[in-house]
């Protein structure tokens, strides 16, 4: 159950594989984890590499629908990515971002 999905969860990130996790959070959410546990869950998940990081922010839109939050992991992302990640995140954050501006 939720147990093994977040087992799973935790491990997908660690082995870099942060299409999986998104997954997997799609997962516990189905399985109806409490929202701030998995929350807590997916910010403790965030990969060290800044490469790595960029599925991650755009997980937090796609699994949690939360703004705020992916506009605060976009400028955290932004600040240490060199100029190759800067212009993918800055890509990034118009699409899937500004969905959520225009309303």
């Amino acid at each position: 159950g939720a147990d093994q999905a977040a087992a799973l969860f935790r491990a997908v990130f660690d082995g870099a594989a942060p299409d999986a996790a998104v997954a997997a959070a799609k997962l516990l959410r189905q399985a109806r984890v409490d929202e701030a546990e998995l929350r807590a869950l997916y910010r403790d998940a965030a990969p060290a590499a800044a490469a790595a990081r960029l599925p991650w922010a755009e997980g937090i839109l796609e699994v949690f629908g939360d703004p705020d939050w992916g506009a605060e992991a976009y400028d955290a992302l932004a600040a240490e990515a060199d100029a190759a990640l800067a212009a993918r995140v800055r890509a990034s954050r118009e699409s899937r971002l500004g969905r959520f501006l225009v309303r």
